[in-house]
């Protein structure tokens, strides 16, 4: 089982029909951040980024985001953000599980599942400079198969 700690700072970032929720995975749940006590808020890029940086008072930390959306990109992480140079698998393919409704899935850093590394049994790390679609990897481990 991989045990996530808050210091892990592995975010998820759902945005469908232009409202976007932001939350931090924590072990196998997750904890939001919630504006005005709403789980969702309108998407305006400047200002969201704006709030969310105050709200978590934002201190040159490393994150690692997953972003599920039904948009075809997303690319709106500000150059400010630091990103880590590496994102745990293991972790990815829990939060996966959060998309219940087969949305777009990206990440940052990227990851791509064709060249996954192992590092050891429990964990493996994936270079911030392989790119990939996690869509396609949630899709295929989603899939039904026929019992008939």
């Amino acid at each position: 089982m991989v045990k996530i700690s808050r210091h892990m700072s592995y975010k998820i970032i759902t945005l469908i029909d232009n409202k976007i929720k932001i939350s931090e995975f924590v072990n196998d749940g997750e904890d939001i951040d919630k504006k005005d006590g709403e789980d969702f808020q309108l998407y305006d890029k400047d200002s969201f980024w704006a709030w969310w940086l105050d709200l978590i008072e934002y201190n040159d930390e490393e994150l690692s985001f997953i972003i599920f959306t039904d948009r075809e990109s997303f690319d709106d992480i500000p150059d400010e953000i630091k990103l880590k140079s590496n994102i745990d698998i293991n972790v990815v393919r829990k939060i996966g599980r959060f998309n219940t409704l087969a949305l777009n899935t990206f990440t940052f850093p990227d990851v791509d599942y064709e060249k996954i590394e192992m590092v050891s049994k429990d964990v493996s790390k994936v270079s911030i400079a392989e790119k990939g679609s996690l869509t396609e990897y949630f899709q295929n481990k989603s899939q039904v198969t026929n019992l008939e």
